[in-house]
């Protein structure tokens, strides 16, 4: 990347993860309204299980 749209690459890459984490915290709050805390830490555990799993089998696969 040179130098002249770095600065225009890291705003557009801001701006996206602000937005992104907005939506979560809109969303989730959402969710914690229509079920309750355990709702949303069910909707949160089939997002982190599978990816905590692939994480063990590669940590396990390389010894």
């Amino acid at each position: 990347m040179d130098a002249t749209h770095r600065a225009e690459v890291q705003g557009l890459s801001d701006t996206l993860t602000n937005l992104v984490g907005a939506a979560g915290g809109a969303l989730s709050g959402g969710l914690v309204a229509l079920s309750g805390y355990g709702g949303l830490n069910a909707a949160a555990a089939v997002l982190v299980l599978p990816v905590s799993a692939c994480a063990l089998y590669a940590a396990l696969r390389r010894g």
